[in-house]
């Protein structure tokens, strides 16, 4: 493993009911396609040695003797193997007949878990103690990260094999408990049911493979087909989920160490380049995430009485989205969208383009907008502090957002009204905001959305809008390069481009 990442492998083999020695050619087999494809922790089925619709046959001696020989011989052959089989057999202990996951690696059996709690002991497989019982936590001790158990252990990583048969609707329940136990452990479950060959009777058995971290399905396998699904398990991050959620391991059971192997092995796990956007139901999910933004101003409107809302429009995809936003929250209110205040606040590096974008968004919106130059008024403020306005430094640049924010502050006094903040998530990520200018205002809307999300939710409402005007500034607002425009335009030029300077913000939200 690297970077705390974890392959895990949920496996479906194909068997014969009660024929152990082709049960064991066949987990063979796939042990070793997993051991090449540098999975480190295998899962499968429940009995999976032996199948599991045996009836009476699973209490028979000869079975039962069969299944710990071929244990042993699998453990024999996978001696110069790194990756844990945990393979399910039945097992006679006491006179009673447990069904056991038997957890191998490197020609040797750690441990057998019996599918109920019992009193903890070892029992003698070829000559060497091995211990039995249930409630155990496997954990490396080179990398913290990595711990795995059986069913409900505390491991970072749970397995719950399955000898299941499929009936309609399983797939919907067995999901849903995948995903909610991940999310509230802050875990990852792999799941192996039993598929090909078992079923002595009119049961079917689908072979659903499934992998879940967190609350997600990150992999899953074709039902009704055998083989190895595989997927990698980020154990850093969800050891620090652990810590914010403040989960708390159990302090009974027993612990089981083993050195984990440390080497680069590629990532089977896709992530995707834009994680803020859906990859399906992108309607829906743009209209619950605008609905999440309207419903918490309208909110604060509500309560605090506020008789109007005053926000910064400058012809860039966060003042407008805080301003399509806005509208959506008064239209919820019933209150009339005249009493929206948009101010453009044009000065030393507004260019043409966006001054103008301004206006028509807000013409087509049907808020009140307002031009206030506030040139002159950072003119007045570098005399008073003595600085050459021929220096365009970070001087420069903050007195001019810092002088927006003070008469957006002051028009919202005059008028009852908050100011509507517009930064998005990526730039309080960056810092790329002026301390007491932007940075500043009384109810920020877009807080938690990143800016890919921003360019998405601004590029919906210009999809779904039947006004050709309104559609074609939005159009225009998307397709205009990210910038503070605060550096002196160039011909009427945008001069000081956002991901020039700090870099693209695909990639800052991917990071994020």
């Amino acid at each position: 493993m690297k970077h705390g990442f974890v392959k895990v492998g949920a496996v479906t083999p194909e068997i014969k009911v009660a024929d152990v020695e082709y049960n064991a050619q066949s987990i063979l087999a796939l042990i070793d396609e997993a051991e090449q494809k540098g999975v480190e922790l295998l899962l499968f089925p429940a009995t999976s040695l032996t199948g599991g619709t045996l009836g009476a046959l699973k209490y028979s001696k000869a079975l039962l003797d069969g299944a710990t020989c071929a244990l042993l011989d699998i453990a024999k052959k996978t001696e110069n193997m790194n990756v844990f089989a945990v393979i399910g057999l039945p097992y006679e202990m006491d006179g009673k007949v447990y069904d056991c996951m038997a957890v191998v690696r490197g020609g040797e059996i750690y441990a057998l878990i019996p599918d109920e709690d019992t009193a903890e002991r070892t029992v003698m497989l070829d000559g060497k103690e091995v211990y039995f019982g249930s409630n155990v936590v496997f954990k490396s001790e080179n990398i913290p990260s990595f711990t795995f158990s059986i069913d409900d252990g505390d491991g970072i990583i749970r397995l719950m094999p399955a000898c299941t048969y499929e009936i309609v609707g399983e797939e919907e329940r067995v999901l849903a408990k995948l995903t909610n136990s991940s999310y509230e452990n802050s875990c990852a479950v792999v799941y192996a049911n039993a598929g090909e060959g078992e079923s002595t009777t009119d049961y079917c058995f689908s072979g659903r493979r499934v992998v879940a971290e967190n609350g997600k399905v990150i992999a899953r396998g074709e039902l009704f087909s055998t083989g190895i699904t595989v997927s990698d398990i980020d154990t850093e991050f969800l050891l620090l989920e652990r810590a914010k959620t403040g989960y708390e391991p159990s302090d009974e059971g027993t612990e089981i160490t083993f050195i984990a192997r440390e080497n680069d092995v590629a990532l089977d796990r896709k992530f995707k380049r834009l994680p803020f956007i859906p990859g399906t139901a992108e309607v829906e999910r743009a209209e619950h995430v605008l609905n999440i933004q309207a419903h918490a101003l309208k909110k604060r409107i509500k309560h605090t009485g506020t008789k109007t809302a005053v926000i910064g429009v400058s012809g860039g995809l966060d003042s407008a989205l805080a301003l399509l936003v806005t509208v959506r929250a008064f239209k919820l209110l019933g209150k009339p969208l005249s009493e929206i205040t948009a101010i453009s606040m044009p000065c030393f590096g507004t260019s043409g383009r966006t001054k103008s974008n301004a206006q028509k968004l807000c013409e087509g919106l049907g808020v009140s907008f307002r031009t206030i130059n506030i040139a002159r008024s950072v003119k007045a403020h570098f005399a008073d502090i003595g600085h050459d306005e021929g220096v365009t430094d970070v001087t420069y640049e903050n007195a001019q957002a810092r002088e927006r924010t003070q008469v957006l502050m002051d028009v919202a006094n005059k008028q009852g009204g908050m100011v509507i903040g517009t930064g998005d998530l990526s730039e309080l990520a960056l810092g790329w905001a002026t301390y007491n200018g932007d940075q500043m205002s009384m109810y920020g809307v877009n807080g938690s959305v990143p800016k890919t999300l921003v360019r998405h939710l601004v590029k919906h409402e210009a999809d779904k809008t039947s006004d050709v005007k309104l559609k074609k500034v939005l159009l225009d607002i998307l397709a205009t390069p990210v910038s503070p425009e605060l550096l002196p335009a160039k011909e009427g030029e945008i001069a000081q481009k956002t991901e020039d300077l700090v870099g693209p913000y695909e990639l800052h939200d991917f990071f994020l």
